[in-house]
């Protein structure tokens, strides 16, 4: 008997060993679907946005910077366009369900580079509608591409939560850590912010006290309990934006929660980040829930990180 206990005993530890080192998997699988939910409600808009169409929403930071929002979607986004003299940046792409291009091309003439913040699904979904397109440069997208063509994994796009398959894209331009681009009188640097992905960018318009965060930060739970997400990555981030960053920048964010309007940051939510990261690590703060494990940062964030013991510190 004692013997039978044993084996059922050590069938029961493999077996929650096995649970937990798939624990992103399944739940992936868990939460997969065959074709994307339904769209929410509409819902009452800024003064400043306008609806382009059933789906789109048009806001305006400044004349020549201008957010594409699709609220209507499960987990509303917003892409910026910004404008220079001579060119333009896509900074996201939206999700795969609409299509982004129509509303592009009624706010500028000038060609277009689509740049993703990284590879998820609802920032990538538009990109192969454009003729220009930029990746971070990284030995692991390098791996993947065929010719000039890349097509993202399974981890890096997650499409498969809302039934879309993997995609492919012709890349014409590759991007580093500090690169600038000219615009024509203006100028966007290329900012290294991994964290919620291994491979995530923000950019930085230094003169105009812009800076886009993709998915690094925003109003809502930050996902950083991704197979490729990292909580060491995140404070090192954190802590360089506040070496680097002046502290009347504008933090532009790819998410919102229960705010109108362009989702928009402030440095101090950057410390409270900090901070709150320090705190996990140190051992300072007990989190909620078990996967993901839920830390407060401030009235507007939270973190959802892994495990305790799995957490990379």
């Amino acid at each position: 008997m004692l013997r039978i206990l044993l084996i059922s005993a050590i069938g029961l530890i493999a077996i929650g060993a096995g649970l937990l080192h798939f624990r992103f998997d399944l739940a992936v699988a868990a939460l997969s679907a065959d074709s994307p939910p339904p769209l929410l409600e509409k819902r009452e808009l800024s003064a400043s946005e306008r609806w382009f169409d059933d789906y789109y929403t048009i806001d305006t930071i400044d004349e020549r910077t201008h957010v594409i929002g699709e609220p209507r979607a499960s987990g509303p986004v917003f892409s910026y366009l910004i404008e220079g003299r001579d060119r333009a940046i896509l900074f996201d792409i939206g999700y795969p369900s609409a299509n982004i291009l129509p509303v592009v091309e009624s706010l500028t003439d000038k060609p277009v580079l689509a740049v993703p913040s990284h590879l998820h699904y609802d920032h990538v979904g538009n990109l192969e509608r454009f003729d220009q397109i930029a990746l971070l440069d990284t030995p692991q997208r390098r791996a993947q591409m065929y010719g000039d063509i890349f097509s993202p994994t399974h981890t890096q796009y997650l499409g498969s939560a809302e039934g879309h398959d993997i995609p492919s894209w012709k890349i014409t331009k590759w991007l580093s850590d500090g690169e600038t681009i000219d615009l024509g009188d203006r100028t966007i640097r290329v900012v290294f912010t991994p964290g919620h992905t291994d491979e995530s960018i923000s950019i930085w318009d230094e003169a105009n006290n812009q800076f886009f965060t993709g998915d690094y930060i925003y109003e809502g739970p930050l996902y950083a309990f991704l197979p490729n997400s990292s909580l060491s990555d995140y404070l090192k981030v954190a802590e360089n934006l506040l070496l680097t960053l002046p502290r009347e920048t504008k933090l532009y964010t790819a998410h919102r929660m229960n705010i109108t309007g362009t989702p928009v940051l402030e440095m101090r939510d950057i410390v409270a980040l900090r901070d709150t990261l320090e705190a996990v690590r140190d051992g300072d703060i007990s989190g909620t829930g078990f996967f993901p494990t839920r830390y407060p940062v401030n009235e507007r964030i939270d973190l959802d990180a892994d495990i305790p013991w799995y957490q990379d510190w």
